[in-house]
């Protein structure tokens, strides 16, 4: 062992002895700019996961005020497709979570395993997850307080990062750090660009009033891309994947997958639509689709013991986790001077504000 590996661990043994509350840090899983994940042990010795602000900025009031809106939102919701609160508590003035622990693998990391293996997912495995995921959307845009009244919640952040399949492959949403709520006092209302932008809505990039049905867009897009291996809205800088958003230009499917149902490409494309009106009323409809689907075309189930053992199979072989490569948007004809020129001025437009809302709190 290296000089740098042994500090390393010493670092890592002195930090796993740290205590917050009633919890004992073990290891370090996820850092953003809004937070970080440890893995913990709680008072029985079970494993959970404890969320808190980045070490330095423990004073920041607004980060402080988006973990404890989290907090008011996560600990009011209740579904086997959300990962569960188990605790909050304040820790020296700083708002603590503390969520339980998901043995799995997010879906960011699962597609890049099954892409390094050149087979993608099981089409079963595509379908329940979108099943899954619409069901837990209905329930949190539809979600009431304790009175009655409407939280109105919008997770604005459904992409692949914020998604576990655990060793079962069931489906557990995660992370409502820039979730809209009324029991918000931080993000009450849109207008930012928060959240992964390969996964945002047109009208989130665009600055318009959101409803459920930006993230259905961000579930279609994730549907899209675990059935066509690539990435709908991906490229290397911020401000054209905002424009590619913005003008939702989306292929079918079936250009990349003929052997898939036309039905099923239809479904998906509807989450897709630019419009958010034309997009489904609630997503229990979606779900509603995409089980009639399911039971119509699924011949393999993959799931509990056979996806296991699919799992099993995508370790053996050992290998090479591969990106998603980023979709080629195709260009007919070429576009007249006033249009190159208007998409020029939209182009920079977008690129001003993004730039706008990255740098403002």
């Amino acid at each position: 062992m290296g000089a740098r590996q042994a500090a390393k661990t010493r670092a890592t043994v002195g930090r796993s002895r740290a205590q917050i509350g009633d919890y004992e840090l073990l290891n370090l899983v996820g850092r953003g700019g809004m937070a970080e994940a440890w893995l913990a042990r709680d008072p029985s010795g079970e494993e959970v996961v404890l969320k808190r602000l980045p070490r330095g900025r423990q004073h920041d009031a607004h980060l402080r005020a988006c973990l404890a809106d989290e907090g008011r939102i996560a600990s009011q919701l209740r579904h086997p497709a959300i990962v569960r609160l188990l605790d909050r508590f304040q820790h020296d003035g700083e708002p603590v979570l503390v969520y339980e622990y998901v043995r799995g693998m997010t879906l960011w990391r699962l597609c890049r395993r099954a892409q390094g293996a050149g087979t993608g997912l099981p089409l079963d495995l595509v379908l329940r997850l979108g099943i899954q995921l619409a069901e837990a959307l209905d329930y949190v845009h539809h979600k009431q307080d304790a009175n009655g009244q409407p939280l109105a919640i919008i997770h604005r952040d459904l992409s692949p990062q914020n998604i576990m399949v655990d060793h079962q492959g069931q489906v557990r949403l995660l992370d409502f750090g820039v979730a809209l709520s009324n029991s918000n006092e931080r993000f009450s209302v849109g207008g930012g660009l928060y959240g992964n932008l390969g996964y945002a809505s047109p009208e989130l990039v665009t600055g318009q009033s959101l409803t459920g049905a930006s993230d259905q867009f961000a579930l279609g897009t994730l549907l899209w891309e675990c059935l066509a291996r690539r990435r709908l809205f991906g490229a290397e800088a911020p401000a054209k994947v905002v424009a590619a958003v913005a003008r939702a230009e989306v292929p079918s499917l079936l250009a990349f997958r003929p052997d898939l149902d036309a039905e099923l490409a239809e479904v998906i494309g509807r989450c897709l639509q630019r419009d958010p009106q034309a997009r489904f009323g609630r997503c229990e409809a979606l779900a509603q689709r995409l089980e009639a689907i399911a039971e119509r075309v699924v011949r393999i189930p993959v799931r509990g013991a056979s996806y296991s053992a699919w799992l099993d199979r995508l370790r053996r072989a050992g290998p090479v986790p591969r990106r998603l490569p980023n979709l080629t948007p195709s260009r007919p004809g070429k576009r007249s001077p006033l249009l190159q020129l208007r998409s020029l001025l939209d182009r920079i437009r977008l690129g001003r504000r993004l730039r706008t809302k990255l740098d403002t709190p």
